[in-house]
């Protein structure tokens, strides 16, 4: 009875011991010999390093929502406290402009492409790709008027991203270019 207790405070420790913790980081051997060494420095991309899109860029998708959420009150509390007749077509615009940037900061807020040593991953809203840094063959871009790069794979698949959403793409075409050799 007293050994089942005390397997089952030594299992409760070592769960407390890799809560948290990401598994590239845990060591095992001191886990189950029940102590914690200091932290070994780990390279740096293990993690990833995540590229989102500016603020610059999503705010004013935001603000354009908030707009056409304001003008479709308007209308409706015009249609329903006054004797105007708004037409049923403005109705559809004002929700069609709606879902369009409802879908747009949706897009913009998941968006992410991350970078770690096993290779790139696009996130989108809906999507998620990933590549490899060995079926990346070619990297195309950095152009001085329309910043970005289109990256090219082994299997015909290509992603782009611009210096217009994202502030660091010259980080991010750095790292892309050094990680495949391509140039």
């Amino acid at each position: 009875m007293k050994r089942r207790i005390k397997g089952g405070r030594q299992r409760l420790r070592r769960e407390r011991l890799l809560r948290g913790q990401a598994a590239s980081t845990v060591d095992l051997q001191s886990v189950l010999t029940g102590y914690t060494a200091q932290p070994q420095p780990e390279h740096p991309m293990r993690a990833g390093l995540v590229f989102r899109p500016r603020s610059a860029f999503r705010i004013p998708v935001v603000a354009a929502l908030v707009v056409w959420c304001v003008i479709g009150g308007i209308i409706l509390g015009t249609d329903l406290l006054s004797s105007l007749e708004v037409p049923g077509d403005t109705y559809g615009t004002v929700a069609l402009f709606i879902l369009v940037f409802l879908g747009l900061v949706f897009h913009y807020h998941h968006f992410a492409i991350v970078v770690d040593l096993s290779g790139v991953t696009v996130l989108g809203a809906a999507s998620f790709r990933s590549f490899l840094w060995k079926d990346i063959i070619r990297v195309e871009g950095d152009n001085s008027f329309f910043p970005g790069a289109q990256v090219y794979t082994r299997g015909g698949d290509h992603f782009g991203f611009s210096g217009l959403v994202f502030s660091e793409h010259q980080e991010l075409l750095t790292l892309i270019q050094l990680y495949t050799g391509s140039r």
